[in-house]
Parts: structure tokens; C-alpha cells; sequence
């Protein structure tokens, strides 16, 4: 189970692989990203350089399994937000070095939604390039606990 008690499972690459080749729907490839809840834990990871690192590395490995099975799999890169800055810089790495597919992002980071101002810059360079955006949902900061002078603190 994750922080949130939803329960989460492992699944190999080979399972993966024989399952869509095996498919009864004709599954020609996946396209893969990670889930709730990324890789910024504000309260272990303040200062975001773990979140820096684990967006970094997830990329490489998504890399290295499209290198392996390029006719199977496809990933969208995890960029390290809340932190504009460290996102645009994994942005250009994932998309032109490492020429992932598009890039993933949560529904909300510590209760800032796509919609805030402070994602304008990353919205317009995505938007810029055309790069497709897969938004998975995030549990809600309100449900958290939390509140906005609790994470002004």
C-alpha cells in the first residue's frame, strides 16, 4: 500500500512483454509512466533533489526498456514538479536526449493544479513543442489534511 492506501502492485518487463504480444486485442505497444504520488514528497524532500534524481534515473530506465524493446514500449517522461525550473531542465533532457514520447504529470502538486500560474511556463513550453501530456489523478491536498497555511510553514 502507498501513503494514500491505495494498494500498489510490481509487474515484470517479461510479463509485460509477453502480455502484448499474446494480447486477444491486438495490443501493439504500451506507453508507460508512473503513478500517484510522482516523485516530490514535500515533507521528506524539501529542498526537491531527491525529486530531482528520481525523475532523472525513472527516465533512464524508461529509456533503457524502450532500447530493449523499442516495437513495445513507449514512456512518458516524470518531470519534478512543483519545481518549474528542475521540470523544464528534465523536459529538454527526457525529450531531446532521450527522446521519450511525452511527458506525464499529476493532477495537483501539494494543491496546485495545472491551472496555477505558476505552470504557465511549463504549459506554454509544452504547448511549444506539441509534446502529448498524459495528467493522472492525484489524491486532492484537502483530503490530505492539509491546509494552505500549514504548507506556508
Amino acid at each position: 500500500m502507498d501513503q494514500n492506501g491505495i494498494s500498489t502492485s510490481v509487474i515484470s518487463i517479461s510479463t509485460s512483454v509477453i502480455s502484448i504480444s499474446t494480447s486477444v486485442i491486438s495490443i501493439s505497444i504500451s506507453v508507460i509512466s508512473i503513478s500517484a504520488p510522482g516523485v516530490y514528497f514535500r515533507d521528506k524532500d524539501p529542498s526537491m533533489e531527491f525529486a530531482r534524481r528520481l525523475s532523472r534515473k525513472t527516465n533512464e530506465i524508461y529509456a533503457g526498456l524502450i532500447e530493449n524493446h523499442p516495437e513495445r514500449f513507449g514512456a512518458f517522461a516524470t518531470l519534478p514538479l512543483p519545481d518549474v525550473d528542475a521540470a523544464f531542465e528534465e523536459l529538454e533532457y527526457a525529450l531531446d536526449v532521450l527522446k521519450l514520447d511525452g511527458v506525464f504529470l499529476l493532477s495537483n502538486y501539494d494543491g496546485y493544479y495545472p491551472g496555477d500560474t505558476r505552470f504557465e511556463r511549463l504549459f506554454s513550453e509544452l504547448n511549444r513543442r506539441k509534446v502529448a501530456v498524459f495528467v493522472h489523478p492525484a489524491t486532492p491536498l484537502a483530503s490530505r489534511k492539509y491546509t494552505r497555511e500549514s504548507l506556508n510553514r
